[in-house]
Order: structure tokens, then C-alpha cells, then sequence
């Protein structure tokens, strides 16, 4: 049984690579998948024949109903726009279904929704709380019918406890009853048919009647006080709904979805994002590789205006309505879903369709192009915004428009509002529409730019103008059964086929002898590649790739192919037969038609622009060929009575546009035209589509031309003779757009011409692994590199300096290019101008920039650059030997921020600035290329953007950026150091010097000027503010704490708590609720790293130590030891002490962070200033000693309030920090070198790999405190050298012993030993761990001195109290010299991305050789007293 199927299987799959199928007889998609329908809409029955009670007014109600429903009438804005207004009060809705329902809501029933608010004002609101459905019960039942009186609202907001709706019907509230714009549903809300809440069961986009309100308690207004321009949906709503229905849903089940990385969904058929709410309880990571299915329902769109007005009504009411905010519609929503292992097989499967053994591949393939297409689309749909903005400060120059928008709404509108997105502004006599063309975020606003489009004259005269996006064509796309309805054989079946797995089509043999030429005036001849490709499409290979670098001649071999094909056809058969060439961009566009305009008279050509798009194009990108150019050409000897035509309607359309858009005068016309006019003055709308159907069948093009955007809007008009489909710039067209025109064009030839060295398609990265692979992909790269098609490479370049081609043919092409151009021919620009360029041989110069960039969001712009930039355009056209003009210059950015500053900079319009993905295709004679950043990464590093940003330049490139970083760059250093050899490299500074050297210099820097030669400000650290501040913080860590525990044992163990049950213990509790905390929230700190901003997290802890102390003073002047205070003073000194503690932690751990990305001795300023904090509490310990020593509560004060107004000044001096020139410089190196490399949120992983790099630094840190600590205090004060008691007597005294031969001599020790680190760093960082090892002596060291002599079994070998002193001396000597050296080492030993996270995980690992090293000490002493035996009074005591 099993071997049966198994043979049939490889049967099966046999024939799947020679037959596709007999549509016939193959299933459809939907078939194939019975268990998973993809549209099943749910209608219940019993839910149709139930209906809310219809509520009957009487008496006093009626009455004000009666009179109010008069009043709204007759003052309702929009009434004069219904003059079939009805008046019955008795008539209601009939309708039998959803549609019907929202298409009948009539105006009349606004105004009887309205009405009855005045009504429903005079009642109480309900108060009683509905009670929540049992679990598993549905608390809310849909309906398809409403009767009564009622108006439809959808849920916009969900606010957890309540829900907030917005009236669907702009005749609900015009503008005077701004109170019905929003209402509010919440738990005393009920819904038709149902006892119980219906919090937790309305979706956002649901749809609901709302049939009575109530006037929320709070609201004392009167009703028509509020404009509806007032109101927005955080506002407080007026109204609570009482009673409403719920509308039925349209839902669907069991259809297929895929996750989106923000975690919504894209649903087959459904080219919309869909939100996914709870209902599966799988694992859920990675959850972007499977595929789930799923049921929802999709939100229904309701007209913003009621029925019962003509299509002018409808105009002049928009426009009427246009202050009015538009809110955008909701996507529809999944509840349930669960895991397919079916789709995500098939999924999985992919590209492999037809290459293993599957029962299906053609429900694969469809499966799989379905979803990747809806999966683009999707993404264009959610970054389209449908609101409506109020413009501010709208201005107008000529064709360009400038205001400004609110950019705080959720989603904020910089995310969605775009350069090239297509605007529409209304205005009162009809609506502009416009192409935004610059974009600047300026705090809370948005300031826009954008080119008019040249329909008509537009002027802002009106009060208030509303900006809006237009909504993007909704093409058809690729639809259920395309694979099936594919002919066996076809063209676009082998080649599908091919791309998922099937057989490869054969390489045509080379075919010698058959030579092309370019037609025109001046024939010229194709070079060989250009031969072999324009042959292949003639000999009708279903698809052939052109692997084309830059500058070879693509546009023109593509427009030979096309002509030739004419030809082909035109001998061969006499019906209608196009040629279709798509390109990715205007531009591209643009330079096909000037190559086929040379030949135009020999066949027709046509350039598709739909016609709203080309009013919107500047001059340049207007052609003579364009489609509106030619429909007006061809349409006026219809109009005008030269020629012929029966259907007079028809003319008249012709008439109607050619009017419209001022291509002809009525007086002109034929005089049937002009009667019409004389009648209809004003025409109500254009047939266009008509008139395109017309003119494509009658002027018949053999070539059109369009674009990738445009593409889906042609195909309607198109022949069904398409003969040949080739795309320029393939490399940068989806896999979904390639299957699309294969699926509608299946007979055609397909040519692909492209690079694959330069940019791929853009892919949003919201997209997840599969559907970028099915829906974007890099469809031409994967044919060359498997070979799927038969492909030819163009070698021949004809655009660049020899010099750039065969730099670049080495860098990016393996050698292969070939230049067909002389020097002399691309250098006229450098020849003419030795005063600007130093020598005519080398095409690129490069000058330098050494002012650090500034990050904007997810950018970064550079203001010296830009003004370097216009520096240099001003010294390029100063000159009179100038043999260039502005619209020959390019200037290129990396980064979209700059790109806006140098637009703000530079006026020159004709100079074309844009980043790297506007320049695909275009080439200019001189180019400038701005690095803007000092870091070269990300972008910058990226060889196909390189490649193209190298490759624009005829004649000459300019690069601006940081000489230092590019010399070290891949492929940046070999443009460098060209430029270097040919003595174009201009760097401002003495190349002699030191200076130049990156190795010596600090922050690898070279002196930044500016193109003049004069130094621009250079990031320094001017007098040491950043390292002085620095060190007070690195004192600040310690001084509260320090400050506590110097006086903890005079005043709470031998003040506060003498002769108490705390006073034992107090001490050693202390060091328990100190230490924990401490170490606990820095490794939590360190584990949200760099999640909020980090320089909060120094102010909020020192803000919260500057308040604890304040605390402690306030006690120690007010609060005086008592039996009734001690216990409450115990208890909040010892929270004090946890919180202070765990507030130094977070504080601690983030200014090791910072100070990371700081140069390295940057680092060690905090353990000087650590040492130095204890050195000064020392100082101080001695000064009370010898001045007060039994004034416990002055001294008390003293240190108190030292260590308060010090954490003062600490937290001032971080206003002065943040403000300083180097400091910003390297936070912001820091954070770039982060952010690009996703260290943002670092994973375990990045937390091993950081580990990893430095652990033996992180070892030394951490043992040089572990011994220091174990030591230092507590066994250096446990041994004995002064004491009367055992006739012990010291040279320092027996008050002052420990305080300077302990205390200050190691804290200061440990100053001179950190602060030595920064002049003399030996060992290295490879053998430092030698000397920290070592270190170990000294605990053995001690335990020989006299430590614990009462109870100790151990000899003491070093009596004397110089021993002890010196001991302590290099001790604390090498404990601050080797943990600075550590320090200093460990950023060094990761990259920068890491250089924060180090910074973190040292202090960390500091913290815990401080407590290890305490949490020691007791094991020291039970070793000493313990082990070993001791002779007294000559009797051995084991």
C-alpha cells in the first residue's frame, strides 16, 4: 500500500516537471483546501427576525421631539444639499442586510437622531451596572436589521473598561453638534437581545445603531456648544449610550495568515493588515516562519455622508465638511487562530515546489505568490493614512506649497507621511491636489512642502484648509486560480515553473552573424552583448536576463529589442501587437522615451502617465510622448471638426477634457461642443476611462512605456497581443509584481534588464522571513545565480571616467567591465577648472569632515557637511570657465535627515538631491556624495549602495566625510587612496604630522576645517570638564554611603542604639541590607540596559539619594534617641539604608555605562574618584577625631550634610554635562554604533559574546577587589598594634592608628595607584591577570600580622606596626593601579557596539569582588582562630 503510493507520488512528480496540469481537470485553490474556506460569512438565522421595541413618544416628549425635529431641519447645515428630504416620522427602516442599512440612513434620520437628544437630555442616566456573561457565553448578539430611530456609530477606541464611538454619518453633528461626535459605551451600556455587559466583546471597526443616550452626570454645558472641530477622541465624551445594536459582522473562517514582526497579520485574499487579538495557546516564537489559520471578521466602510443627494451635492458637501477631522478606518480582526501544519508545508516547501516529491506544486506556488502579494500590499495599505489635518501657516510660491500639520497623533504622521506621497488639499471651489517633495519633523509639528499639481490655478483663500493623502489605486492584482488558468506550456507557465524548483530554460546558442542597429537619424550599431540579448527576445525565448552593470547601454538595447519585435509582427500577422517596457522609476521612464523618441516616426510610441499623476510632474519628467500629451494631440481634430466621428457622445467626453484641462478653447470647438458647453457650464465628471479605452484602440501604440506604479492602471487598456514585457531595473522589482504581469501576459516574452551589484527591491521590514522571500524576494539575482534562465551580461560601459569603470569593475564586478570611453571625454569639467581640481587624471577627490554627526530618530544629519556642500557648488559656479550647468549636478546623501538639510540649505531647484535609492538609474556629469556620518557602517558599508552612489558620476565624484574612518572602510579606502595618489585628497592639516596619524590620535580624529581651510570647532575636552565631572561622580557613588557607615559607629551603634537589643547587630545588618540591594539592582539594571534613556537613570537615583539624606538630617536635628522613637528610628534607618543603596546601584552601573563610551582613562576617572571620595570621608574622620571627638551629633550633621549638598552639586553638574561639546560627540558614537548593529535591547547572546571578549578583564576587576576587600577594613582594624590594654603603643596615637595608617593610607594609595594608570598602562591587557593573581599574598601577608591576637592560633610573624602600615601602602598601591587598569582595558576589548554593555558588566563585577571579598572576611578570621595550635604557659592547646 505504502510502495503504491510512494510510486504514484514519484509518477506524480515526474510529471510535474513535464506537465503542469490540465486546467480542466485541476482543482481550483479553494477546492484543493476544503477545510479552510476563505470567506464564510456567518448569518444566524434567529437573530434575523429580532428587533429592538421601537420607542413611542407621548405627551411633553412628543412634543419637544415635534418642535426640535423642526428646529434641526430647518437650521441643519447640510438640509439645503437634500431637497428630497422626507418628513414622515413614521416611516423606518426596512432593510434586509447590512448594505441595505447603511446605504437607506437617509438625512432625515439624523435629523431625527438629533432631535431626540433633546429629549434624552431631560431624563436621568442609568446608574445600574450590568452585570459580565457567564464564562464561555457571547454577552453581545448581532442583528442585520434596525428599526426606530437611530443613528450608526463604529468603536474607534477601546479604553479596558469602556469603549469609544465615532458617528459614521457626518450629518449626525455637521458642525454645531460637535457633543455627537464621539460617545462613550461602558458597563451600563445595553446592547439588543442581551442582559449583560458588553465590555471585553466589541472589536475596534465594529459597527453598532445606537437608539438612546444619556447626558453624562459631569457635563453642565448646554447642547450645541461644542464645534465639532474642538472634538477629538481623548476628549471627554458628552454622551453615554444607553441602548444600541450591534451590527452583524462580516466575518470569515479557517483563513490562512501569516504574523507581521509588529505582530499583526496578513491574511490571504485580504490585502490589508489585520489586528490579532488572544485565541491561541501555542508557542509563539518565531511565529513569523508558520503559518496559522484563522476567523475574524473585516470592518466595513460606511459612506461618511447619508444617502439622498446627487453626485454635485456630494462634492460641494465635502468641501462644505472639510474642517472636519477624518478618523481612519479600522482593519479587520482575527479572534481565533490555531497552527497549520498544512500551509506552513506548503510554505516551507516554496521555492521547491516542483523539485521534490508533492502531491500539489501547483497549489504550492499559488499558496505561496498569493500571500507574498497580499503581504506587500499590506504594507503599502498600513502606511497609508487616511486621516484629514488642519493645515498651519499654509503658504504658496509658484508651484510649491508649504505648511504645517500635527505630528502627535498615534500613529504620528512623520511615520506615514512621506516624500513622493501624493496629497489632496481641500478647499471650498475644489479640492488641489499635490506630490510632497520635502518632509522636516519640528517638534510637536510637521513641516511639509510640495509640488501643486497644474489642473487649475489653486490659492489658499479660504479660512481653514484640510490636508489629506489620496488613496492608492487598488489594482487587481494576483487572483485565486491564476496558476491553473495558465496553458500547459505557456510562457508564463514555464516560467513559474522554473522559479519554484522545475527545469531550468536551456541557453540559446550563440548565433554569429546577426547584427542590430539603433534606429534613427544616426544607426548605430549594437556591440555584441547587446546583439546576443536583443536576439533572444526576438527569437521568442520565453524570458532572457541581461546582467547589466551601470552605463551599458541598457535603455538603448531594450528600445532595439522593442523595435525589432514591431517589426517581427508587423510582418507576420496584421492584428494589433504592443511592446511593453516598464521601468522602476520616472527618471528611468523618461530616458526611454528620449531613446525612442529617435524613433518615433518609425512605429508609435506611447509613454503612460495616468493623467493626475502627470499634472503632477515636474518639467523634466514631462515628455512629448506622454499619454495625456498624446489623447490631447489625437482628440482635437475630433473636437475641432477635422475628422470624423458617429458617436457624439464620445466627442463630447473629448470636449469635456480637453476643456478641463485647458488643452483647448469651447469657442474653437466643433459647434456641437460649444452648444453643449452653453448649456452645461459646469462639468460634473470626466469619463476617463472611456476615453483611455478609445484612444488605445484607435491611435493603436506598438511600444508603451510606464512604470512599475503605473503598471496595474494600463493593463486594462492593453491589447491582448502583448508580444514582449521588459523590465529595466529589474533587480529592484518584488517577485509578487514579476508573477502579477507573468499571471496577466502568460504568451508574452519576457526581458529582465538589470544589476545585481546594485540596489535589490526595497523591503519593509515589517515583512518576516517567508513573506519577503514570496513577496519581495530577488527574483533576478536567484536566476543568475541558479542559472534559471537563460541570461547574457552587458560588459560595455559608456557612461563613467575609465578611471571610475575600472575601479569599479575590480571592487564590485570581478574585472569584467569594459570602457568604451576615452579620458578626454569624460574630464572636460576637471581640465577647465585647475584651481578647483588638483589634477584632471583622477575623477574623484575627496575632502574631509572631522565634525561628528547629530542622530535624528533612526537618521543622522551633519550641518557643517551641508554648508561644505554648498561651499563647494558656490566655488564650482563662481568660476567663468564654468562648462557646467545646475541640472548637471547630483548630490547624494546616505541619510534622509541630511538629505532634508541640504535641500534647506541649497536653493538651486535645478540641482537634483535626493539619497541613494532616488539616484537608481540617473546620471549627472559631477556628483557629490555626503557621507554625513564618522562612523562607516550600516549603510555606508553597504556595497551596493556604494556601488551606486560611485557609479552616477559622467565626469567627476566629490566625496565629503571622515578621512580617518574611510581610510579604514572596505571600498572606501580604495577611493581614498586613488584620490591620496593623484594628490586630490584634501584633509586641511599638515600630513606630517603626528596629528594625521589615526594610531595617535585620541578620539582618531584629524583636525576638522572647513573648505577654506579654517578649523571648525574640534570635540575636545576643554579644561577637563567632562573627566572632572566625571571623577565628582565617581566620588558622588560613594560619598552618601561613605559618609554613612564613617559615622554609623558613633552615632546609631554607640548613640542611638546603646544598651539596646539593635545594638549588637546593627552594624552587621547594615552591611547585609547594603551590599545586596547594591549588587541585585546593578545586574538588573544591567539587563534592561539601555532600554530607557541612561542618563535618567543618573538623575532619578541621585535625586533619590539627595532626598534620603535630606531625611537623615532632618532626623538627626529633630529626633532624639528615646524608648518610644528607637524602635520606628530603627526601622526607618534601615530602610533608608536599602533604599539609598539600591538607588547608588542603578546610579553606579549607569554612569559606568555612559563613561564607556568615553576615550579609555575616561573610565578610570571614577575610580579616582572613588579613592579620592575616600581619602576625603578619611580627612574627615581625622579632623572630628582631633576637634570634636565626643560631639557625636555635631559630627553627625557635619557628615550628613557634606555628603547632601555634594549630591547636590553632582546632580547640577549633569545640566552642565549633557550641554558640553565632547560629551555629545561620544554619546552619540556610542548609540550609532549600537543602533546599527541592534544592541539596543541586547539578547543573551550579545550578552555571552560581550562576556566572552572580556571576561578576563571582568576576572581581574573582580579579584582585585575580592583580595583588597577580604582585607581591608575589617581585618586591617581587627589587628592590634595600638592598644593600652596590651601595652601596645603607636607613633600615630591610639585615637588616630586606623584612621590614617587604614583609612588614609589606603584610600590615598588607591588615588595615586588609580590616577598613575593613566600615564603608565603596564602590564598589558593580555598579561595583567599575572599581577592580579599575585595579589594574592597579601592575604596570607595579613593573616601573619597581628590580627586577633586574643584569640588567634597562628604565629605572628610581623610585629611591628611599619610591617602592617607598608603592607597596607602597596596594597592599596596596586589594588587602584591594577582595578584602573582593568577597567581601561575591558571597553577596549569589545567593539563599540558592546563598549556600554562592558562598561556595565566591570561595575557589576566590581561590585561582586567587593561583596565576595567581605562575605571572606569571616572565613579568614574562622581560619586564624581555628586551624593550627598555640603554646601557652607551656601547655600546647590543640
Amino acid at each position: 500500500m505504502n510502495g503504491n503510493q510512494n510510486g504514484r507520488s514519484a509518477a506524480s512528480q515526474n510529471n510535474n516537471h513535464q506537465h503542469r496540469g490540465d486546467p480542466r481537470t485541476t482543482p481550483t485553490f479553494s477546492q484543493r483546501h476544503l477545510n479552510c474556506p476563505t470567506f464564510v460569512p456567518r448569518q444566524r438565522t434567529e437573530e434575523h427576525n429580532n428587533r429592538e421595541p421601537i420607542e413611542i413618544l407621548v405627551g411633553e416628549e412628543k412634543e419637544l421631539f415635534e418642535k426640535m425635529l423642526a428646529v434641526e431641519t430647518k437650521t441643519h447645515p447640510f438640509t439645503p444639499y437634500y431637497p428630497d428630504i422626507r418628513k414622515s416620522s413614521e416611516e423606518y427602516n426596512l432593510a434586509l442586510n447590512i448594505k441595505a442599512l447603511l446605504d437607506n440612513y437617509t438625512h432625515h434620520k439624523a435629523l431625527r437622531f438629533i432631535a431626540k437628544t433633546h429629549v434624552w437630555n431631560l431624563r436621568p442616566p442609568p446608574f445600574a451596572q450590568l452585570p459580565f456573561a457567564p464564562y464561555g457565553m457571547d454577552a453581545v448578539r448581532q442583528f442585520i436589521k434596525m428599526d426606530g430611530d437611530h443613528a450608526i456609530y463604529r468603536v474607534i477606541a477601546d479604553k479596558g473598561d469602556k469603549y469609544i464611538l465615532l458617528a459614521c454619518h457626518l450629518n449626525v453633528h455637521a458642525f454645531h453638534r460637535g457633543d455627537l461626535r464621539f460617545l462613550e459605551v461602558n458597563s451600563r451600556t445595553r446592547t439588543n437581545a442581551s442582559e449583560y455587559s458588553c465590555i471585553g466583546y466589541l472589536a475596534l471597526g465594529d459597527l453598532v445603531a445606537v437608539s438612546e443616550l444619556a447626558k453624562q452626570p459631569w457635563i453642565l454645558r448646554e447642547m450645541g456648544c461644542w464645534k465639532t472641530s474642538d472634538m477629538n477622541q481623548e476628549s471627554p465624551c458628552v454622551w453615554m449610550v444607553v441602548r444600541m445594536t450591534v451590527l452583524m459582522r462580516q466575518r470569515f473562517d479557517n483563513v490562512p495568515f501569516v504574523f507581521l514582526n509588529n505582530g499583526a497579520a496578513v491574511a490571504l485574499k485580504w490585502r490589508e493588515p489585520l489586528t490579532v487579538k488572544t485565541g491561541y495557546n501555542g508557542n509563539l516564537e518565531n511565529r513569523g516562519t508558520f503559518v496559522f489559520v484563522g476567523s475574524g471578521f473585516i470592518a466595513m466602510q460606511v459612506p461618511e455622508l447619508a444617502s439622498g443627494h446627487s453626485k454635485m451635492q456630494e462634492t460641494q458637501l465635502l468641501g462644505l465638511s472639510k474642517e472636519i477631522t477624518r478618523y481612519p478606518w479600522s482593519t479587520g480582526t482575527i479572534f481565533h487562530y490555531e497552527f497549520s501544519p498544512h500551509f506552513t508545508n506548503q510554505i516551507h516547501i516554496g521555492h521547491c515546489a516542483y523539485s521534490i516529491a508533492n502531491p500539489d506544486p501547483n497549489g504550492v506556488v499559488e499558496f505561496c505568490a498569493l500571500m507574498g502579494a497580499s503581504a506587500s500590499y499590506a504594507v503599502l495599505t498600513g502606511n497609508f493614512d487616511c486621516r484629514s489635518f488642519k493645515m498651519i501657516n499654509p503658504q504658496k510660491l509658484e508651484e510649491v506649497v508649504t505648511f504645517k500639520i500635527e505630528n502627535i497623533s498615534d500613529p504620528k504622521p512623520e511615520s506615514l507621511w512621506k516624500q513622493n506621497t501624493r496629497i489632496s488639499i481641500g478647499c471650498s471651489r475644489r479640492d488641489a491636489h499635490a506630490v510632497i517633495e520635502n518632509v522636516i519633523p519640528l517638534g510637536d509639528m510637521l513641516y511639509i512642502s510640495a509640488r501643486l499639481s497644474r489642473e487649475f490655478a489653486f490659492e489658499f483663500t479660504d479660512e481653514v484648509h484640510m490636508v489629506s493623502q489620496r488613496e492608492m489605486p487598488d489594482g487587481k492584482g494576483l487572483v485565486e486560480g491564476f496558476v491553473d488558468k495558465m496553458e500547459h506550456g505557456s510562457n508564463g507557465a514555464r516560467i513559474l515553473t522554473a522559479l519554484y524548483g522545475g527545469p531550468c530554460l536551456p541557453q540559446e546558442q550563440h548565433l554569429f552573424g546577426v547584427h542590430y542597429e539603433f534606429p534613427g537619424a544616426n544607426p548605430i550599431r549594437l556591440n555584441v552583448d547587446q546583439n546576443e540579448y536583443v536576439n533572444s527576445i526576438i527569437r521568442k525565448v520565453p524570458i532572457t536576463i541581461a546582467n547589466s552593470p551601470f552605463g551599458c547601454g541598457k535603455s538603448m538595447t531594450i528600445a532595439t529589442a522593442a523595435y525589432y519585435s514591431v517589426l517581427r509582427y508587423r510582418t507576420v500577422e496584421r492584428d494589433l501587437h504592443q511592446q511593453l517596457l516598464v521601468t522602476q522609476s520616472n527618471f528611468a521612464s523618461v530616458n526611454l522615451v528620449d531613446i525612442t523618441n529617435r524613433f518615433s516616426d518609425l512605429c508609435t510610441v506611447v509613454r503612460y502617465v495616468s493623467l493626475s499623476s502627470w499634472m503632477e510632474l515636474p518639467d523634466e519628467s514631462r515628455t512629448e510622448l506622454d499619454f495625456p500629451v498624446q489623447m490631447q494631440k489625437y482628440f482635437i481634430p475630433y473636437v475641432t471638426g477635422e475628422k470624423e466621428i458617429n458617436d457624439t457622445m464620445l466627442m463630447i467626453e473629448m470636449a469635456k477634457y480637453l476643456k478641463e484641462y485647458q488643452f483647448l478653447k469651447v469657442e474653437e470647438m466643433d459647434p456641437v461642443c460649444q452648444h453643449f458647453f452653453s448649456n452645461c457650464p459646469v462639468v460634473e465628471r470626466l469619463d476617463l476611462e472611456r476615453l483611455s479605452e478609445f484612444f488605445f484602440e484607435s491611435f493603436n501604440p506598438e511600444i508603451v512605456i510606464t512604470t512599475a506604479d503605473s503598471l496595474q492602471s494600463v493593463i486594462p487598456f492593453l491589447s491582448k497581443g502583448i508580444d514582449t514585457v521588459q523590465f529595466d531595473e529589474a533587480s529592484q522589482m518584488p517577485e509578487s509584481a514579476l508573477i502579477e504581469v507573468i499571471s496577466n501576459f502568460p504568451y508574452a516574452d519576457f526581458g529582465l534588464v538589470g544589476d545585481i551589484q546594485q540596489l535589490p527591491p526595497y523591503c519593509d521590514t515589517l515583512l518576516t522571513t517567508n513573506l519577503k522571500r514570496f513577496g519581495i524576494g530577488n527574483t533576478l539575482e536567484r536566476a543568475i545565480k541558479n542559472r534559471l534562465f537563460p541570461q547574457f551580461v552587458l560588459r560595455n560601459v559608456y557612461r563613467c571616467h575609465p578611471f571610475i569603470t575600472a575601479m569599479l569593475g575590480d571592487l564590485f564586478y570581478g574585472g569584467r567591465l569594459v570602457t568604451n570611453v576615452k579620458p578626454n571625454e569624460r574630464d572636460e569639467f576637471m581640465r577647465s577648472r585647475p584651481d578647483f581640481w588638483p589634477n584632471h587624471e583622477c575623477p574623484i577627490m575627496v575632502r574631509h569632515n572631522g565634525t561628528p554627526s547629530t542622530r535624528y530618530h533612526t537618521s543622522m544629519f551633519n550641518h557643517v557637511e551641508a554648508l561644505m556642500v554648498s561651499s563647494i557648488i558656490d566655488q564650482i559656479f563662481s568660476h567663468p570657465n564654468c562648462t557646467i550647468q545646475p541640472k548637471d549636478i547630483g548630490i547624494i546623501s546616505f541619510y534622509k535627515a541630511q538629505t532634508t538639510r541640504l535641500l534647506e540649505t541649497i536653493k538651486n531647484k535645478d540641482i537634483k538631491i535626493g539619497t541613494v535609492d532616488s539616484f537608481q538609474g540617473m546620471e549627472r556629469q559631477v556628483m557629490i556624495l555626503c557621507c554625513t556620518n564618522e562612523m562607516i557602517s550600516g549603510f555606508l558599508a553597504n556595497p551596493n549602495r556604494i556601488n551606486v552612489s560611485m557609479s552616477r558620476a559622467k565626469q567627476a565624484t566629490i566625496i565629503i566625510g571622515n578621512v580617518n574612518s574611510l581610510r579604514n572602510a572596505q571600498y572606501w579606502r580604495r577611493f581614498v587612496m586613488e584620490a591620496d595618489r593623484y594628490g586630490c585628497l584634501f584633509t586641511m592639516i599638515d600630513e606630517t604630522s603626528e596629528e594625521s596619524s589615526v594610531n595617535n590620535s585620541e578620539s582618531g580624529l584629524v583636525t576638522p576645517r572647513d573648505t577654506w581651510g579654517r578649523k571648525v570647532s574640534k570635540p575636545i575636552d576643554r579644561w577637563y570638564l567632562v573627566y572632572i565631572i566625571f571623577t565628582m561622580h565617581g566620588m558622588g557613588m560613594l560619598m552618601s554611603w561613605n559618609m554613612f557607615i564613617t559615622i554609623a559607629p558613633q552615632y546609631y551603634h554607640d548613640y542611638w542604639f546603646n544598651n539596646t537589643n539593635y545594638q549588637d547587630s546593627f552594624m552587621s545588618i547594615i552591611g547585609v541590607t547594603s551590599q545586596i540591594p547594591n549588587v541585585g539592582i546593578m545586574i538588573l539594571n544591567t539587563i534592561v540596559v539601555m532600554v530607557g534613556f541612561m542618563m535618567l537613570r543618573v538623575v532619578i537615583p541621585l535625586i533619590v539619594n539627595c532626598f534620603l539624606i535630606a531625611v537623615i538630617v532632618i532626623m538627626a536635628i529633630f529626633v532624639t534617641p528615646s524608648p518610644n522613637t528607637v524602635t520606628w528610628f530603627y526601622i526607618v534607618t534601615l530602610v533608608i539604608i536599602m533604599a539609598m543603596n539600591l538607588a547608588n546601584g542603578i546610579y553606579q552601573n549607569s554612569v559606568y555605562g555612559i563613561v564607556a563610551d568615553f576615550p579609555d582613562n575616561y573610565i578610570n576617572s571614577l575610580v579616582i574618584g572613588n579613592n579620592l571620595c575616600g581619602v576625603f570621608t578619611s580627612v574627615l574622620s581625622i579632623m572630628t577625631i582631633l576637634i570634636s571627638p565626643n560631639d557625636i551629633e555635631l559630627n553627625a550633621l557635619l557628615y550628613f550634610s557634606i555628603s547632601l549638598a555634594f549630591m547636590i552639586v553632582c546632580l547640577c553638574s549633569l545640566y552642565f554635562l549633557v550641554r558640553l561639546p565632547f560629551y555629545q560627540y561620544y554619546m552619540a558614537k556610542g548609540v550609532e554604533a549600537r543602533s546599527e548593529d541592534s544592541v539596543d535591547n541586547p539578547s543573551l547572546r550579545q550578552y555571552w559574546e560581550c562576556f566572552r571578549m572580556c571576561w578576563v578583564q571582568l576576572f581581574n576587576n573582580f579579584y582585585v577587589y575580592f583580595v583588597s576587600l577580604l582585607i581591608f577594613p575589617a581585618m586591617m582594624t581587627d589587628s592590634v598594634y595600638s592598644d593600652p590594654a596590651h601595652n601596645k603603643t603607636s607613633v600615630f596615637g591610639d585615637n588616630l592608628f586606623y584612621p590614617i595608617t587604614t583609612f588614609l593610607n589606603f584610600n590615598l594609595f588607591a588615588w595615586i595607584g588609580s590616577s598613575l594608570a593613566n600615564y603608565v598602562q603596564f602590564p598589558s591587557a593580555k598579561y595583567l591577570w599575572i599581577g592580579v593573581v599575585l595579589r594574592t599574598t597579601f592575604i596570607p601577608y595579613y593573616l601573619f600580622c597581628n590580627y586577633r591576637p586574643d584569640t588567634r592560633l597562628w604565629p605572628v610573624l610581623f610585629e611591628n606596626e611599619w610591617w602592617f602600615t607598608i603592607g597596607c601602602t602597596i596594597m592599596a598601591l596596586t589594588c587602584g593601579y591594577m582595578s584602573s587598569l582593568a577597567l581601561i582595558y575591558t571597553p577596549v576589548e569589545v567593539p563599540a557596539r558592546y563598549q556600554k554593555l562592558s562598561g556595565m558588566l566591570a561595575s557589576i563585577f566590581l561590585m561582586l569582588g567587593i561583596l565576595a571579598g567581605v562575605a571572606s572576611t569571616p572565613i579568614a578570621a574562622w581560619a586564624v582562630e581555628n586551624i593550627g595550635t598555640k603554646k601557652h604557659n607551656d601547655v600546647e592547646i590543640l
